[in-house]
């Protein structure tokens, strides 16, 4: 299984726009390992309860902020076994810190600081979209088989 690591952004756009790529991307948790850390944690559960989300959220939207905790929740937690500084905002650092300690295949984020990357220590840094295209990909594979 392709082990991730996902950016707060691509959680927070999966509210937003609950038919988007983002979340689809968390309705297909089950076809993918999620891996988060502690610092990740802690930034997603103060982002899903701030008053400005909760503007822009419709919570007659397909995913609700119960279903995002819960995927959180499943999620396996790393302790990042060093700290890395190599993003251009040093608070997405966490997220490639959690990539490499997982051995995760890819990071996925909407966010530019991340994307330009383009990959780390052989983690790839890729966009919603194309994440869900590699799943696809998979799924057909696996089908096949």
């Amino acid at each position: 299984m392709v082990k991730v690591v996902l950016d707060t952004v691509i959680i927070v756009r999966s509210l937003i726009k609950p038919r988007g790529y983002n979340s689809e991307i968390i309705k297909r948790v089950n076809e993918y390992e999620l891996f988060v850390s502690e610092d990740m944690l802690k930034e997603a559960v103060d982002v899903l309860h701030r008053s400005s989300l909760k503007k822009k959220y419709d919570p007659s939207g397909i995913i609700a902020i119960s279903d995002i905790l819960d995927v959180l929740s499943e999620a396996t937690l790393v302790t990042p076994s060093h700290k890395i500084n190599i993003c251009r905002d040093p608070h997405d650092n966490k997220f490639i810190e959690c990539a490499v300690t997982a051995g995760a295949d890819y990071i996925v984020s909407g966010d530019e600081d991340l994307l330009t990357l383009k990959e780390y220590e052989k983690v790839k840094i890729i966009t919603a979209d194309a994440f869900l295209k590699i799943l696809n990909n998979l799924s057909l594979k696996q089908k096949g088989d």
